[in-house]
């Protein structure tokens, strides 16, 4: 019977698993409590906060943290905004984070997904909008943060930007796991490469814990890019 019914779902493009025995990177909410066995967190940084997918998870998955979602092109906080409209837990910024304090004109792309701060415009006639940006650092700062419980980084290639503004927290131990969007593909030019967040996160205590939403190329079948977890060693 159950069988029956686990095929029915798949059917209707369903998957059903159950939790005890889950391997580790399918869901990050199980693996934040069940392996990893880390606290419920408090605060949580939601860097390129696109169209509010990954804010409205948290928010259902930790309704006890106070989610930051951070998006700085207009439609797409717009569409952000709207979204989190309906989780009091989630304040939405219309910035970007980085290496510095700037404001800079970026290229707007096809897909709203792959806005990024390395597309400056430098062409008059490329679609282009400028957007504010700021670090992590400055923002805590000013807002008086003094920790952040999960930083997660899906920023198009600029995820080592963001941890740079963020090194007097990583220093402090002031910041918990971190999530962002990697990839080991060398010949991929668009995302960060694994091995770099690597070198950057281990002096701060850092290990790579779970890989998930892994994406595969095709021709050639590749792993293409994915979300990688680091946790801090206990006594980081």
């Amino acid at each position: 019977m159950k069988e029956k019914i686990r095929r029915l779902l798949s059917h209707y493009g369903w998957f059903l698993r159950k939790t005890p025995g889950l391997p580790a990177g399918v869901d990050l909410e199980h693996d934040w409590h069940a392996l990893a066995g880390l606290p419920q967190p408090r605060v949580i940084f939601d860097v390129g906060g696109h169209r509010g997918e990954t804010c409205e998870r948290f928010a259902l998955g930790f309704p006890n943290a106070a989610i930051h979602s951070f998006e700085p092109v207009r439609d797409n906080f717009a569409a952000l905004n709207a979204r989190a409209s309906a989780y009091p837990n989630i304040t939405c910024h219309p910035l970007a984070l980085g290496a510095r304090r700037e404001r800079i004109a970026i290229v707007l792309q096809s897909d709203s997904q792959t806005h990024s701060l390395r597309h400056r415009a430098v062409d008059a006639s490329a679609p282009a909008e400028t957007i504010d940006v700021t670090t992590v650092d400055e923002f805590c700062s000013e807002c008086g943060l003094a920790r952040v419980d999960l930083l997660k980084i899906d920023t198009e290639g600029c995820e080592l930007a963001v941890l740079a503004g963020a090194h007097a927290l990583l220093t402090q131990r002031a910041i918990g796991p971190v999530l962002l969007e990697a990839s080991l593909d060398e010949d991929d030019h668009e995302h960060t490469m694994l091995a770099d967040a690597t070198k950057l996160l281990c002096p701060f205590g850092y290990r790579l814990a779970a890989l998930y939403d892994q994406v595969m190329w095709r021709d050639p079948t590749r792993l293409a890019y994915f979300n990688a977890l680091f946790v801090p060693a206990p006594h980081a």
